[in-house]
Formats: C-alpha cells, sequence, structure tokens
C-alpha cells in the first residue's frame, strides 16, 4: 500500500463549569499516511482532521456520567491509479469523507465514598 510516516499535531482540554459538570474539547491534525498516486477508492484516507468535545455529570461520589462526540474529516482523498492494460486507469475523490462518533460513559468508583 505504499504507506509513509505520518505526523501528529494535537491538543485539548478540560474546564471545569460547575462542581458535577466537566467539558472536554479537542482538535487533532494527522497527516496523509499515503501519496495520491498510490492511494485507492477501497483506502480513501487523505491529511485528517480531527474535532472532538464531550461532557460529564458527577451524581454523586460514586458515579459520573458522560457524553462525547468527534467528527473525523479524511479530506477529499484524491487518487489517480494506473493499474495496467487489463484493470485500466481508476481516478476520483470523495467530496464528503466525514465519519462521526459518539459516545456514551460511565465512571462507577468503587469505594470511594469511604465504605
Amino acid at each position: 500500500m505504499n504507506y509513509s510516516d505520518t505526523i501528529q499535531i494535537a491538543f485539548g482540554g478540560q474546564y471545569r463549569l460547575a462542581q458535577r459538570w466537566l467539558f472536554s474539547a479537542g482538535f487533532a491534525y494527522d497527516s496523509s499516511p499515503v501519496s495520491e498516486a498510490n492511494r485507492g477508492p477501497s483506502l480513501p484516507i487523505d491529511r485528517q482532521l480531527r474535532y472532538g468535545a464531550g461532557i460529564q455529570y458527577q451524581i454523586n461520589a460514586d458515579l459520573i456520567l458522560g457524553i462525547a462526540n468527534e467528527e473525523l474529516d479524511l479530506g477529499s482523498a484524491p487518487y489517480d491509479t494506473q493499474h495496467g492494460p487489463l484493470a485500466g486507469r481508476v481516478q476520483g475523490d470523495f467530496s464528503s469523507n466525514i465519519i462521526d462518533f459518539m459516545g456514551i460513559n460511565v465512571v462507577w468508583k468503587l469505594g470511594s465514598s469511604g465504605r
């Protein structure tokens, strides 16, 4: 697949909105692992941008509930490959190459109430 080394730059943070509410957010950039000449429609990965945010609520000393969302933008991922005289040329790009992830989390702390 002729993958190349990539570079990732990311940052994120958390902010306590109130005693029981914790907000988290972050951003990450990954360079493309494959050049346009080696990219194909089966794995259309270009540079990647990730945006994420989430919030947690502490119900009591033992239980925290949270929800988070991340959007992954894989770029337009243009490709143009020649597979020989029998397979021919494959060329194109993706106008919408976005994946959304959503997660729900539960943190249950055993013994944190001093029991």
